[in-house]
Order: structure tokens, then C-alpha cells, then sequence
């Protein structure tokens, strides 16, 4: 708000950044400091930037200004001048470069950022001004008054460590204009000078952090990521040559700068990667799993909002590690509240730091039953998020009888069901498919391959409560009262998708389902009149048992929704080779009993219970 009091003070500094803007072009020290760092004088006394320069009196600014008018109390207050240790009144600013901080919206100098070049021992090289009534640091950044007073937004703006490089930067040009850049004011970006860069640009608008390569610049880009992760636009960064700053590049060549600056952008999440993976011995186990902690919560973080990126993200990490994808991908998506995993000695040796991992089931108000028998080369996985109250249930078969196709199922059926309940049935088959080609990507690997259903169940939700996502020859039926059809396309309409090729395809399910039966390829054959006639009405582990008569090898999962959801406790993830078999004694008519489990309010775990006729 202004005041009489704040308006004198925004009056002494305008004053002031006059004063010093006319005392540049006589001031050889300062003129040559600028054109070591990529500023010519042009753009140093011309708006928007007028860089000054403050002469070496004790006094000269404050005799100026006190000739114009104001006060001791007013100057000391405006953060101009100081009291020494005499008892006088002194300039604040002795012989150096001075770069205006002006504020939005109106362009008002507030400050100044002052670069010695007196080369006097101990001098401070950078100083700003101090705290007053319309100045706080922590508020603005140089070059954001600048940047809106632009009559076209930039497309990308540069987030740089001082006023020299976004003044310097200020020369390269862009489609929009000069190319656009902001600095903190002599502080570590804080949120508030975030906030008010975002008001400044439109969403969309790319953020590039190029900041030193030294120790404190990595720091510096360490903290700037906890504050701009959810930039409403692309994220990206610069990995500039050692001993290097932006104001550097273009001292060098202004064409040289801008080539550099537009090639050498990635995003800020792979810069701060490299910057963690570099701080570990990576030809060691200690320095890999210290590295896999290092790196998985920065692309968890990743994978909020972009989980493709994470994918790939994930698969290079398992190869430059020399861990498996797996274990990439548990250490990305932990279990809610379980421990990070701890290496055993055996796993040190195969340079592993965990292996798939089962949990206990808990009430998540559906009931299903499965039938997929050792033999094939296939895998059925259940698994439920506590925290989003979705439930994912996943099919996969290999290509063929061989051992790759099936370690191809069930890696793709581990990782599809851990992650489907958090980030959606047809990303985790995104997912499942960068981890399988990461498998067996190394060179004189046998290739296996497999196809995918991923189903998963959203209780709470209006819509969408259904989803089903597919790659290849298997198919998923929805059932109700009044009607059963298939949500898959039908197996002959994209034979070549995979889980490794080929498109993944999504369906959502907003009518009234009460059963989903998700069948493998050895059911393909079969009418869906003829499904339904088996599953319709009946418990999943007796519509099981009866396909399974039908077809002894078929792999199927039938999951009947109870039309009132109870509260979900906890969370669950079972497979073929669950230890639920251990609690009786198949009565089945065939080896592989299908597996009938219940999941209500009333239970406290899964139950197997054996299939019986009612």
C-alpha cells in the first residue's frame, strides 16, 4: 500500500538509480567489467536496464540526495545509506557496478544489487540492499519487471543465479523478443519469488534453470526442484561447462550462447539424476543401492505427473545399475508403509536389492476366484491400493512355452498390478512394457514376450469405476443383470499387440457391472454366449471350476462387484503361487483348483476356500 513515507523512499531510489546510471559512462572499471561478461555499454545504459555505477566517496550519493531534498531519516530508511562506526551517514554503495531491482507491476526501483570492482581486500563481491518498508528480498527477482513490461510473453524464461547473467542474456535474441531471464536477489529461490513468477507468465510457459556447475549451483538446483516440481509448464534445464556461468556463453558469442542454451536443454528431472547418481561408486553394490534410494523418490515424483517419462526413466536406471527392472520398480512404487527393502547377501551378489514381494489380502468388498495352472506360462496377480480404494486385477500369458515368455508374464503381471491401483490400468501397462523390453534389451538375451489384461476397480468413484486396459489376444466379459458383452476388442482385431508392441487399449465401464471375467487365449475360441452360460449367476470359484472342465489348461479370473461397496482396509497382492493354497485341501476335480477369495467387511484376511457345490 503506498503512503507518503513509501513514496519518498520509491522517490529517493529513482533519484538514486539516476544518479548512478550518469556516472557509468566515465567509470572505466565498471565499463570493462561489464564487457568481460557479455554487456556492451549499449545495453547497459539503455531502458529497460540503466546500470549505474556508484563512485568510491563516502558520501557522494548522499550529498547528492540530501541536495534534492531528503533526509538522513529518510535515506537511512530507503536502505541508501548507513551510519559508521564514527557515527556518520555514509553511502551504502562504494564502487560498484549497480544493478536496479525494480517491482511489478509498475517498474519502480525498490533496490539495487551492487557488483564490487574496487578489488579491495575483503570486500564483499555482490551487495544488496537491506530490508525496508518496500524491499524484501525474499519477494522479487531481477529481471521480472522487465520481463512483463515485454509486449509479447516469452515462450521460455531462464532462471539464472544473478543480475549480470540476465542482463547478459538479455542480448541473445528469441521469436518473442530478447531472451528472457530472472534472478533471485541474493538469495536461494524461495517460494514467494516462485508464486510471483508464475503470475507473471502464462501457464504453459517452459522454465530453464541454468545455474553454475559448481557445488553450490547443484545445491542450488537440488532446492529450486522442490519448489518449481509442479510448474505449470515444462521443466527443463541447462548442464553448463565447468566454471562457467550464463553471462560466460555470451562473452564468448552470442550465436555460440544461443545454439548452447537450445541444445543443451533437458528436463531439470534428468539433470538431477545425474547430479545424485554422480555421488555414488556405481561399479560397486554399496554405491548402486545407495544410488536406486538415492534417485527412486525424485521419479516417483516423476511419475505423477508424467508416468511415460518415468518409465523410461525407470528402464535406463535398471540397465546403468545393473539391477533388475523389478527391483527398480519396487523401490519407485513401495508398498504403503513397508520399509525400504534391505539387500541380503545373496541378493548383493546378484547385484539385486529386492525380489517380488506377497502380502496378505484385506476386506475390499469384491469376491473373485482365479484358475491358472503351474504349468502355463502365464500369471494372475491381484493387487489393492488402501489409499485410492482401487483394486487391479491382472492376466498375462506368454507367447509360447518357453522359459522367456514366461519370466516376460510374470514380471508384466507383478509390476501391471502393483501400479495399475496408483496410476491408472493402461499406464501400468506402459509400465509393464518399458520394464519387459529393459529385461531383455541386453544383447544375446533369449527374447520372451507375453500378452496383458489389467482390470481395476474404483469404488468410490461415479464414473469410471470400471476400467480395462489390454495389449494382444485376451480378452475381458462384463456381466449384469441384463446384459453380458465383451470389453475387449475382439482377439482377432490387433493380433500383433504385445505387452512388449503394438497398441494398448483402454475402456472404461459407466453401466451397472456386477461380474468382469478376464480370459486368456486358450478361451478365445469360445462363444461369448457359451461364457456366459458358465459364469452367469454363479460364484466366481464354481463359474471357474466350470470353464475349467470346459478347458483344463484355460487361465481365467472371474471378479463379482457387490452392488454396495464396504470401507477398504488394507491393502493386497496375491498370485498363482499364493500360500492361500496351504489352508485345505482342493475338492476340484483337476490338479489346480481355481482360488476362491472373499474379501469382505467381515474378514480379516483372504480366504481360500475350497470350490463347492451349492
Amino acid at each position: 500500500m503506498s503512503t507518503p513515507e513509501t513514496d519518498r523512499l520509491i522517490a529517493a531510489h529513482a533519484h538514486a538509480a539516476d544518479f548512478y546510471r550518469r556516472q557509468l559512462p566515465t567509470a572505466v572499471p565498471a565499463l570493462r567489467y561489464l564487457n568481460g561478461r557479455g554487456i556492451i555499454a549499449a545495453t547497459a545504459h539503455q531502458p529497460p536496464w540503466t546500470i549505474g555505477f556508484a563512485p568510491g566517496g563516502w558520501t557522494t550519493l548522499r550529498d547528492h540526495l540530501r541536495e534534492l531534498g531528503f533526509t538522513d531519516a529518510e535515506l537511512l530508511a530507503a536502505g541508501l545509506v548507513t551510519t559508521s562506526r564514527t557515527g556518520g551517514i555514509i553511502d551504502v554503495f562504494r564502487e560498484r557496478v549497480m544493478f536496479p531491482i525494480r517491482r511489478v507491476p509498475d517498474g519502480a526501483v525498490i533496490g539495487f544489487t551492487g557488483r564490487d570492482v574496487s578489488d579491495w581486500p575483503g570486500a564483499p563481491k555482490y551487495r544488496n540492499t537491506a530490508t525496508t518498508a518496500i524491499y524484501h528480498k525474499r519477494d522479487h527477482l531481477h529481471g521480472l519487471a522487465e520481463l512483463t513490461s515485454r509486449t509479447m510473453p516469452p515462450t521460455a524464461v531462464l532462471l539464472v543465479e544473478g543480475p549480470t547473467d540476465v542482463v547478459a542474456l538479455a542480448r541473445l535474441g528469441t521469436s518473442t523478443g530478447p531472451c528472457a531471464a530472472v534472478a533471485p536477489c541474493g538469495t536461494a529461490l524461495t517460494a514467494q519469488q516462485v508464486t510471483a513468477l508464475r503470475h507473471a507468465v502464462p501457464a504453459g510457459t517452459s522454465l530453464v534453470l541454468a545455474l553454475d556447475a559448481d557445488y553450490a549451483g547443484r545445491t542450488a538446483t537440488e532446492r529450486a526442484y522442490a519448489l518449481l516440481w509442479d510448474w505449470p509448464g515444462p521443466l527443463e534445464a541447462v548442464a553448463l561447462p565447468a566454471a562457467t556461468d550464463p553471462a560466460d556463453l555470451v562473452a564468448r558469442g552470442r550465436d555460440a550462447a544461443t545454439h548452447y542454451l537450445e541444445n543443451q536443454r533437458q528436463p531439470l528431472a534428468d539433470l538431477l539424476i545425474e547430479q545424485r547418481l554422480a555421488r555414488h561408486r556405481l561399479d560397486e553394490v554399496p554405491g548402486q543401492i545407495g544410488a536406486l534410494r538415492h534417485v527412486a523418490p525424485l521419479i516417483a515424483d516423476i511419475a505423477a505427473r508424467d508416468t511415460a517419462h518415468a518409465s523410461a526413466l525407470c528402464a535406463g536406471l535398471a540397465d546403468r545399475l545393473h539391477l533388475d527392472p523389478l527391483t527398480v520398480l519396487e523401490a519407485v512404487y513401495p508398498d504403503p508403509e513397508e520399509p525400504p527393502p534391505q539387500p541380503t547377501a545373496r541378493q548383493r551378489e546378484r547385484f539385486a536389492v529386492g525380489q517380488p514381494r506377497l502380502a496378505d489380502a484385506r476386506p475390499a468388498g469384491v469376491e473373485y476366484a482365479y484358475h491358472c495352472p503351474p504349468e502355463n506360462v502365464a500369471a494372475v496377480r491381484v493387487h489393492h491400493d488402501p489409499e485410492t480404494g482401487i483394486t487391479a486385477w491382472v492376466l498375462t500369458e506368454g507367447l509360447s512355452d518357453t522359459h522367456a515368455d514366461r519370466i516376460a508374464a510374470h514380471l508384466a503381471a507383478e509390476i501391471a498390478a502393483r501400479t495399475a491401483p496408483t496410476i491408472g490400468a493402461r499406464n501400468a501397462i506402459d509400465l509393464a512394457r518399458t520394464a519387459v523390453n529393459a529385461r531383455f534389451s541386453r544383447p544375446g538375451t533369449a527374447q520372451g514376450d507375453a500378452t496383458i489384461v489389467v482390470l481395476t476397480h474404483s469404488p468410490e468413484a461415479s464414473t469410471r469405476r470400471l476400467a480395462v486396459a489390454w495389449a494382444g489376444n485376451i480378452t475381458a466379459y462384463g456381466a449384469a443383470a441384463r446384459w453380458f458383452a465383451t470389453l475387449t476388442g475382439h482377439p482377432t482385431v490387433a493380433p500383433a499387440a504385445t505387452v512388449r508392441n503394438g497398441m494398448i487399449n483402454l475402456n472404461y465401464i459407466n453401466r451397472a457391472c456386477t461380474q468382469v471375467v478376464l480370459a486368456g487365449q486358450r478361451t478365445a475360441h469360445m462363444p461369448a454366449t457359451a461364457v456366459r452360460e458358465l459364469v452367469d449367476g454363479t460364484r466366481p470359484d464354481r463359474a471357474v471350476e466350470d470353464i475349467q472342465r470346459s478347458e483344463p489348461l484355460a487361465n481365467i479370473a472371474v471378479v463379482r462387484l457387490r452392488t454396495t461397496t464396504p470401507q477398504i482396509a488394507a491393502q493386497g497382492n496375491l498370485d498363482t503361487t499364493s500360500r492361500l493354497s496351504a489352508t485345505g485341501p482342493s475338492k476340484a476335480p483337476h490338479p489346480a483348483a481355481p482360488r476362491r477369495h472373499e474379501l469382505s467387511p467381515s474378514t480379516d484376511a483372504a480366504r481360500a476356500v475350497p470350490p463347492a457345490r451349492q
